[in-house]
C-alpha cells in the first residue's frame, strides 16, 4: 500500500485591507509546521532583496564586527518572543514559535517577512493580533550603519533565527 499523500494547505484572512497567508506544510505525517506571511512585508522585503545586495551569503546569525550589532541581534531575538507572548493565548513561545525570517535594511529597519510555528496561529490569536504580532517585530531597529565594511553602504542582511 502506498504511503498518504501530504501536500500543503493555504489559508488567507484579511483584516483592514491587509492579507495574512498561512500554509500548512506537510510532507510527511511527522514533520508539520505553519508559515506566515503579510503581503505587505513580503513584498517590501522582496522589493529589498530585487534593488539591494545581501551583505552576507549566508542565512543565520549576521557576520558583524560591531559588539552593538551582536547585542542587537539578541535583544531582537528576545524582543519577538516577548512580542510574540503579550499576543498569545500560550505561556510559552518554545511550543509554538519555530523561526523567523527577517531582513535587516541598511538603514537599520527590520522587515519580518514569514514566521513558522507548530500549529495555526488562527488557533490562538485573532487575525488583528497575528497583524500586531508582526507590525511589532517590524518596529524594531538596528543601530546604524548595518554594513561590516563602509564601502559596502548599500544592501541587507537575510537573516533567519531559530527558537
Amino acid at each position: 500500500m502506498p504511503d498518504n499523500l501530504y501536500g500543503n494547505d493555504i489559508r488567507t484572512e484579511t483584516y483592514n485591507g491587509r492579507t495574512i497567508t498561512e500554509v500548512f506544510h506537510a510532507p510527511s505525517s511527522d514533520i508539520q509546521w505553519y508559515e506566515y506571511k503579510i503581503d505587505g512585508y513580503y513584498l517590501k522585503a522582496d522589493s529589498i532583496k530585487q534593488n539591494k545586495r545581501a551583505f552576507s551569503d549566508v542565512t543565520g546569525y549576521p557576520v558583524w564586527n560591531n559588539p552593538d550589532h551582536k547585542n542587537a541581534y539578541i535583544d531582537f531575538r528576545e524582543y519577538i518572543k516577548n512580542s510574540f507572548k503579550d499576543n498569545s493565548k500560550i505561556s510559552s513561545t518554545e511550543d509554538l514559535l519555530q523561526d523567523c525570517c527577517y531582513l535587516i535594511n541598511d538603514d537599520g529597519e527590520v522587515v519580518c517577512y514569514k514566521i513558522e510555528t507548530s500549529r495555526s496561529l488562527f488557533d490562538v490569536m485573532t487575525p488583528a493580533n497575528i497583524l500586531d504580532f508582526f507590525d511589532e517585530i517590524n518596529s524594531f531597529a538596528f543601530p546604524t550603519p548595518v554594513v561590516r565594511i563602509p564601502e559596502n553602504g548599500v544592501g541587507y542582511e537575510d537573516v533567519r533565527i531559530y527558537f
